[in-house]
């Protein structure tokens, strides 16, 4: 892809971070191998705007979980702020969480669980068990998360986040799988903008850059439509 932004001859794919999130493991499951370059990113808004604004090549973000349902700000983007992004492709990621600590300390005396505010409805049963007296406070991800209470080291605090992350960060996993289903999902869609200029032939359709994703074989292409309220004049 002429002129577009790379490290080390590799397309960059905006993804929300740090690095051992759910989205970052999405994409490294769903690319193929060695192809694109990850670049963490603060947000979902920052992982979409970097693509619409042509700091990277593709996004990968979440839009709707089994559990929770839709993910509203990446549709919220879609619709409005990055009307000319599409979708490109999907990834379905099985979501396992775990609870993780800065050192071993038993579930009874944590007081405090740190995590994206989408996870707490996944794992309602520790939740609103063995946990019902701790406070949720919420991170921006799962492996902010953890990151933050590895880094802060405070006593009765652990976050809900991936085995990735505590092994990023140098957490203690105090139990794995704590999601309330083990049919958790979440699907992942990868972003592109149309590529300046007209197609080769001078076709109408704009031209879009697909990802270099791994094939099981069996891919189909869908309509993803975005629509609201009566008498809306976009979709």
């Amino acid at each position: 892809m002429r002129g577009e932004p790379e490290v080390g001859g590799r397309p960059l794919v905006g993804y929300l971070g740090p690095a051992g999130t759910f989205s970052e493991e999405a994409l490294l499951a769903s690319a193929t191998a060695g192809a694109v370059e990850p670049v963490a990113m603060a947000s979902i808004y920052d992982t979409v705007i970097a693509l619409r604004e042509s700091a990277v090549s593709w996004s990968i973000v979440p839009i709707e979980n089994s559990l929770e349902g839709s993910i509203s700000v990446t549709l919220d983007l879609l619709a409005s702020d990055a009307g000319e992004v599409e979708i490109v492709g999907e990834a379905l990621l099985r979501v396992r969480h775990s609870l993780i600590a800065a050192r071993k300390i038993p579930v009874r005396e944590i007081d405090t669980v740190v995590t994206h505010p989408h996870v707490p409805g996944q794992c309602a049963r520790l939740l609103r068990g063995e946990l019902s007296h701790a406070r949720i406070v919420a991170a921006s991800s799962t492996a902010e998360a953890v990151r933050s209470v590895v880094d802060g080291g405070a006593d009765g605090q652990a976050a809900i986040g991936t085995l990735l992350a505590a092994s990023i960060y140098g957490g203690t996993v105090i139990r794995e799988g704590v999601e309330d289903r083990e049919d958790n999902e979440t699907r992942f869609v990868w972003l592109a903008r149309p590529i300046e200029g007209r197609p080769p032939g001078g076709a109408d359709r704009r031209a879009i850059a697909l990802p270099p994703l791994r094939s099981d074989g069996h891919a189909q292409w869908k309509t993803s439509l975005v629509f609201w309220g009566a008498g809306a004049e976009r979709r």
